[in-house]
């Protein structure tokens, strides 16, 4: 994978997201802690992205030779980041929680970890081969890991290994963006930024490997306005009171509740190019 910097961790609301050269995980801070006392689910998914990419850097620095194994997986990160983060909240006297999705690349597979309505997508040559499926306990309530006793655990997560190929496209999301967004929306979206109108308004199609031309900036570059094009679209129907169809009201009409428009929600987006194996 490729990304403008190595190692970096960072927040966006209650999201919060991770990523390096060979990992990314996100985490969406649950909401329904907002209006309790002495809570953080921003926090929490702070410290809990902040604590996988530490495990996996950790494993990375150590000597044992067993690091690009089986062993070495999404699962076993996050449950020693979970012991980490409950020890965080702990000690700041916090409750909080949060989903989870965390993929390493070892060599042409990628590992997947999902707890929750956060979301991972493959995509190759303009299709969607791959996309996580949605874990609720109920309409708009995730799997979530955190503070309560009730909290489900990482062992509760789906664990995915697939194939991957150069030039895939690996989008990462919280579910500000699958809420808002259907499929067909996002790739419509990608599409647009691969393959934009000319100055005569035709369009050309491209592909990322055309687009990319094995160029790390080209590469970065790409990524970045695949990553900006979704948020910006997503955010654009969550505000819209008039959108007349989006995932979350067809979710939520399907239950028999009254819902019309999008859904406001941080939305947190991250966009990764596959640039060598």
């Amino acid at each position: 994978m490729v990304f403008k910097n190595n190692d970096l961790s960072w927040n966006v609301g209650e999201d919060a997201f991770f990523y390096r050269r060979d990992a990314i995980g996100l985490g969406d801070g649950i909401g329904g802690w907002a209006n309790k006392k002495n809570s953080s689910s921003a926090l929490f998914s702070k410290r809990l992205m902040y604590n996988t990419h530490y495990e996996i850097s950790r494993d990375e620095d150590s000597e044992d030779d067993q690091y690009n194994k089986n062993e070495c997986t999404p699962v076993k990160f996050l449950k020693n980041a979970i012991s980490s983060t409950l020890e965080d909240m702990k000690q700041a006297k916090l409750k909080g929680s949060s989903t989870a999705c965390v993929a390493l690349l070892r060599g042409d597979e990628l590992i997947v970890a999902n707890i929750g309505d956060s979301g991972l997508t493959i995509i190759r040559d303009g299709e969607m081969v791959f996309r996580t499926e949605e874990q609720q306990h109920s309409f708009n309530y995730p799997y979530q890991l955190g503070t309560e006793e009730n909290s489900d655990s990482v062992s509760n997560a789906q664990t995915f290994r697939i194939k991957v190929k150069k030039n895939d496209l690996v989008i990462l999301a919280s579910d500000g963006l699958y809420d808002n967004l259907f499929d067909e929306d996002i790739l419509e979206e990608i599409e647009c930024v691969v393959s934009p109108p000319n100055d005569r308004g035709i369009v050309e199609y491209t592909t990322i490997e055309q687009k990319t031309k094995d160029c790390k900036k080209a590469t970065l570059s790409l990524a970045e306005e695949i990553s900006a094009a979704l948020a910006k679209r997503a955010y654009k129907v969550s505000l819209d009171p008039d959108c007349t169809q989006s995932p979350f009201q067809f979710h939520a009409v399907y239950e028999g509740l009254y819902y019309h428009g999008g859904k406001k929600d941080d939305i947190t987006v991250v966009a990764a190019i596959i640039s060598e194996l």
